[in-house]
């Protein structure tokens, strides 16, 4: 089923800049039909003068009222109820994961994100499946190279937080370092989004991550280096 590009949709964002390139990315994908709010209360207001709203994209942190308050009310009003909402944050923890799924979110995205990844997660807040194949998961026969090695595959995005391992990667390259039991692969990837996915889908055996995600990750027993 394809997703009606002329619905209407109420982005809920505090930060104009946001708020902008959010719109600007919802009209790469011919979304045009979008009303704006501040922050819940504004989207509260707006939502009861007008029910024809047929998608919610919601900032989580926000000043007066936040997603998480926002998304109960509306799952808690009978006219509102069946709207999918599709909750963004900068964060991405599980444990907001987790607190917004209890409370009936219909997506969850993390910040940055791309077009794609924003409109497989509308096509999954309205209940479509992707039909992207998913790569393989890595396994003990496909991670063995021809030099006998095994083949450590980490992900990253290009942010501060891959420098350390380019480094290595340069390294490698100009023989200045030989790893006698692996061979390193990497990848850049697009968002934390990918980076999660590729973690829990196991097709990467690594992610070169920020602190805060790195501290989400360890109190859900993640083993970090």
């Amino acid at each position: 089923m394809a997703i009606n590009k002329n619905i209407k949709i109420l982005l809920v964002e505090d930060a104009g800049v946001m708020r902008k390139m959010e719109i600007k990315t919802l009209n790469s994908l011919d979304f045009s039909n979008v009303k704006e709010a501040e922050n819940g209360k504004a989207a509260i207001e707006l939502l009861q003068n007008d029910l024809a709203v047929e998608l919610i994209i919601s900032d989580w942190n926000m000043p007066v009222m936040d997603g998480f308050e926002l998304l109960k009310r509306v799952r808690s009003n009978e006219k509102t109820k069946n709207i999918p909402f599709l909750m963004a944050t900068g964060s991405g923890e599980k444990k907001e994961v987790e607190k917004a799924s209890e409370a009936g979110v219909s997506s969850f995205i993390s910040k940055p994100f791309n077009k794609d990844e924003l409109f497989e997660k509308i096509n999954e807040a309205f209940g479509v499946k992707s039909e992207v194949q998913e790569p393989k998961p890595l396994t003990k026969e496909n991670r063995i190279t021809a030099s006998g090695k095994v083949k450590i595959k980490t992900v990253h995005i290009q942010i501060t937080d891959h420098l350390t391992l380019g480094i290595l990667k340069s390294l490698i390259k100009k023989n200045e370092v030989s790893p006698q039991h692996f061979e390193l692969e990497t990848e850049c990837m697009p968002s934390w989004n990918t980076v999660a996915k590729a973690l829990e889908n196991k097709t990467a055996d690594a992610a070169f991550i920020l602190a805060p995600l790195a501290m989400d990750l360890y109190n859900y027993g993640v083993p970090l280096n």
